[in-house]
Parts: structure tokens; C-alpha cells; sequence
């Protein structure tokens, strides 16, 4: 078994933030905007990076690709059914969004039986449980602001940072349902047999957070 530690970071934002946080930890990587790989190890050698999409990484996680990721709560909870193999250790911090409801502005009130249009229907599915409303998700995998400007569905959840692409679109925010940021998830196979190499990667970004 391989000497390293084996983590699966999200494209884009997180990565770069991870990628700091892990520098301030005493590990750095070459990157380069040219290259294609989606393997980067770290100068010392200890730190295998693998470069997947956000949604992608609790799977490589939970079937043991690796032992570490980075990933959005939101995603996670999109992957519930994955947590009986999947451990989260730290709020990261990064990576905040906001998890809301959205609509037309000014509709004064929504039926009781309410259509959501959302890139997230396992969250949609417990916000409107919660609050015990009837209603029906629909999954979407892009543009969900469009949804209620053709009539689609009532209102959208929706992760947003400013929420300016909501206001470019005539939407508002009808409710705040809670706040996601970026999480350290384990694999608990791997956390219990390399508890001693893992924690002492864990332990340094929770001392540099």
C-alpha cells in the first residue's frame, strides 16, 4: 500500500483553496494552467492529488480511489446514501454558499402543492419535508433560474454565492435554508488502517484552518 495520502479535490474553486491551505501545511505542488494532468503530487512526495468533479468525489471516496476528499455539503448530502462508508472530519471553511428557495419577485404567496425545479433533489426533497409542504422536485442539471420564467415550477433551490445571477433573472430569495461550505471527507476503511499517516495530514490543515 502506497506510502501517500490519497485525496480527491473538486475542479475550480476548492481546488485552488485547498491547494493554499495544504501550502500553509508545508506541501506544495507544480500546477500549471497548461497542463491536462489530473494527477499532482506534492514536492515531498506525500500528497497524491486527484483533480475529479465535485459530485465525483464522494465516490472515489466511499469505494476507496481515496482516502481523503474535499467536497461541498451540499454534494454530500446529495450522497447520503454513501455515508455509511464516509466519514467527515472538518469544516474547511471555504467554499461558503448559501442553500435557498428562489421565485419571481413579488409573487405574493405559492400553492400548497408547490413544483421545484432544482440541481439538488435530495435536499429540495428535505427542505419542503421539514416544513411538511407537498411537493414535486424536478430535476434539472442547469439554468434552474429558467424553471419558473416558463412556468416550469413555482420556485427553484438553489447554492448561491450573491445571488446576482437570481436578480439578472427577475428571482429573488424567498427563503435562506441553510449555509454549505466545504468539507474534509475519509473513506472509514482507510481512516481506521492509516489512522497514523491520515491523522497526521489531518492534523495539519485543521492546525492551519
Amino acid at each position: 500500500m502506497s506510502d501517500c495520502v490519497r485525496i480527491a479535490l473538486p475542479k475550480g474553486r476548492m481546488f485552488e483553496d485547498m491547494l493554499e491551505l495544504m501550502k500553509r501545511c508545508g506541501y506544495s505542488f507544480e500546477t500549471s494552467n497548461s497542463s491536462r494532468s489530473l494527477k499532482l503530487f506534492s514536492s515531498c512526495g506525500q500528497i497524491e492529488s486527484m483533480i475529479v468533479r465535485s459530485q465525483d468525489v464522494p465516490t472515489y471516496v466511499y469505494y476507496g480511489a481515496a482516502d481523503l476528499g474535499v467536497v461541498g455539503r451540499d454534494v454530500l448530502i446529495e450522497h447520503e446514501d454513501m455515508d455509511e462508508n464516509l466519514f467527515e472530519l472538518l469544516d474547511l471553511g471555504f467554499g461558503r454558499c448559501r442553500i435557498v428557495i428562489a421565485g419571481l419577485k413579488n409573487r405574493k404567496s405559492l400553492p400548497s402543492a408547490v413544483r421545484v425545479a432544482t440541481k439538488y433533489p435530495a435536499i429540495a426533497k428535505k427542505i419542503f419535508q421539514e416544513r411538511g409542504t407537498s411537493a414535486e422536485i424536478i430535476k434539472l442539471y442547469g439554468s434552474v433560474e429558467l424553471a419558473p420564467l416558463c412556468n416550469l415550477a413555482d420556485v427553484i433551490v438553489d447554492i448561491v454565492e450573491t445571488g446576482k445571477t437570481l436578480e439578472a433573472n427577475g428571482l429573488e430569495v424567498i427563503e435562506e435554508c441553510g449555509i454549505s461550505t466545504a468539507r474534509l471527507i475519509a473513506n472509514r476503511v482507510a481512516y481506521k488502517t492509516r489512522y497514523e499517516l491520515l491523522n497526521k495530514f489531518i492534523s495539519g490543515l485543521e492546525n492551519n484552518l
